[in-house]
């Protein structure tokens, strides 16, 4: 783990960094499972030629079966600004094997320029997709371009924890490991679960000797009964490793049988030993917050909730949390302080169900709302640099997205940034599928509506569909291509991206597919 101060130098000081050592090669690595009702594939817009003025990069897929021998591999040059995807059932094809077999391995995918590419991980989203389920996340693990990007990103050797557990006789979870490029002898996993009553429940799994490359598909309730220690509720854990040449950060979630389905996210740091001073956040000027973060609420239904999942694996210190409720115009529905207290110390997990605050006032009116997270320190306190928090948006019947977020903390060097850049899928091929754009602010008297220029992309060309909208403060934009002629017919149930050009750094986006099924696949974009 590497500090968020020195994550923050990388953001700030492109010039300096690629004077320093240039990044040319972004790479990202994931699990492929193909099986049925279940497939793989990765998508990306080729942010590159839009965002840095690039002509053109170099794409490089392989394929690797689960014992990380090569399979397949293809290359692309990429010199169009448009939409791209990765499908694993076309590599199976190209390569032989039988697509009525099952298929664990990994899809490893590289990015090269002779220009720098600032990051070394590259904004890529995998896609684990069938009739029942469509669930998704941004590139997670990876393999180090070289010694120095090995040492600067392991500052600190932590746990990875923060996602939830779901256990019953339909339900499991599952990791997904992918070794480095070096055969990696008696490895083993350290588990800790935790339970909705904060027990805690610690397990040894022995994974032995690792080839290079090799896929592990770990499911620790065959391991041990968890189902009897989560009592049937949702649950959490964090689990340590140590493989060398590897950004720890691991595909997880849970599969069920029936039907056949999957909700992924990833892990994160576990900070509740991180006590330097660089783990800790600056004091906000007068006039902003420590930190917030604006998240989607959905309350149209009684079988719909939206739950907010804080994790014992924050960096020592006591906060409190306060909440704003804004509908898609900005005004305030609802509003109440000190909503969540957070004691480091004590290291609880806990869910906050903003359906059942919210069931004080109507909300028959709204199909939709946003959540404003607001952190206050409390006397003698720091806030932590990280406030790691997941957001499930679930449905009575399926698997919750999880979406793994950070409550942003105030950056005094954002205040007179004019604009900036985000991006984000639109999975068009999937029913229901939804782009939130959310205009708030660390500001404390945030007033103004905001301009963005939304652009639209698609697979088949480069042609655009331009957009300028106006959102108000604290309101919210969301886009549904289904409700959409214009855009019903641009993307021909295909996948789309769009990108926000917008007058406001704090900004928050995120991207829905609901199954009806009663799945959910969520993420917060790039």
């Amino acid at each position: 783990m590497r500090s968020y101060y020195s994550h923050l130098e990388q953001v700030k000081d492109t010039l300096a960094l690629n004077e320093s050592k240039p990044v040319f090669r972004a790479s990202a690595i994931f699990p492929a499972i193909h099986r049925k009702r279940i497939h793989t594939r990765l998508i990306f817009l080729s942010y590159w030629l839009l965002k840095r003025s690039l002509q053109e990069i170099t794409c490089l897929v392989t394929l690797r079966c689960q014992e990380g021998r090569v399979v397949h591999r293809t290359m692309e040059t990429i010199n169009d600004p448009r939409s791209y995807r990765v499908e694993l059932v076309d590599l199976i094809i190209s390569c032989g094997l039988d697509v009525d077999n099952i298929f664990v391995g990994s899809l490893e995918i590289e990015f090269f320029s002779s220009k720098p590419l600032v990051y070394p991980f590259p904004a890529v989203t995998v896609n684990y997709y069938g009739p029942d389920c469509s669930t998704f996340v941004h590139t997670a693990q990876r393999i180090y371009n070289d010694y120095e990007d090995m040492m600067t990103n392991s500052q600190q050797h932590v746990p990875e924890a923060g996602f939830n557990i779901h256990v019953n006789p339909n339900t499991e979870p599952l990791i997904g490991l992918i070794n480095g490029p070096v055969d990696d002898h008696q490895v083993s996993l350290d588990f800790e679960f935790i339970n909705s009553d904060n027990e805690v429940l610690k397990h040894e799994f022995i994974l032995g000797a690792l080839a290079p490359y090799e896929t592990q598909m770990i499911y620790p309730a065959r391991e041990l009964d968890l189902n009897t220690f989560l009592q049937g509720r949702v649950g959490t854990m964090k689990v340590s490793f140590d493989i060398p040449w590897i950004f720890p950060r691991l595909i997880v979630g849970n599969v069920r049988d029936k039907p056949i389905s999957m909700s992924i996210t990833h892990s994160y740091y576990d900070c509740s030993a991180a006590t330097q001073k660089s783990d800790y956040w600056i004091t906000p000027e007068e006039g902003w917050y420590s930190a917030a973060l604006s998240v989607p609420v959905q309350v149209k239904g009684e079988e719909k909730r939206t739950n907010i999942y804080f994790y014992p694996i924050y960096t020592p210190s006591d906060f409190t949390l306060d909440l704003h409720i804004y509908d898609r115009k900005g005004n305030l529905v609802y509003k109440r302080e000190e909503v969540v207290a957070v004691q480091s110390s004590v290291g609880e997990y806990y869910c906050l169900s903003l359906n059942e605050i919210l069931g004080d006032i109507d909300t028959s009116n709204y199909e939709d709302l946003s959540a404003h997270l607001i952190a206050k320190t409390n006397k003698n306190h720091k806030i932590p640099a990280r406030v790691k928090i997941s957001v499930d948006i679930c449905h009575d019947e399926g698997l919750p997205c999880n979406i793994c977020t950070n409550l942003v903390p105030f950056n005094p060097e954002w205040k007179n940034k004019e604009r900036t850049f985000r991006w984000l899928p639109l999975l068009a091929d999937q029913k229901r599928c939804s782009v939130w754009i959310l205009n708030n602010s660390l500001k404390v008297e945030h007033n103004e509506e905001t301009q963005a220029i939304l652009s639209f992309y698609r697979e088949s060309d480069t042609r655009t569909i331009v957009r300028e909208v106006f959102i108000p403060a604290n309101g919210y934009l969301v886009i549904r291509p289904d409700e959409d002629d214009e855009l019903t017919d641009f993307l021909q149930d295909t996948i789309g991206w769009v990108t926000v050009d917008i007058a406001n750094p704090y900004v928050t986006t995120y991207y829905l597919a609901e199954n009806p099924s009663g799945n959910i696949g969520g993420d917060h974009g790039y």
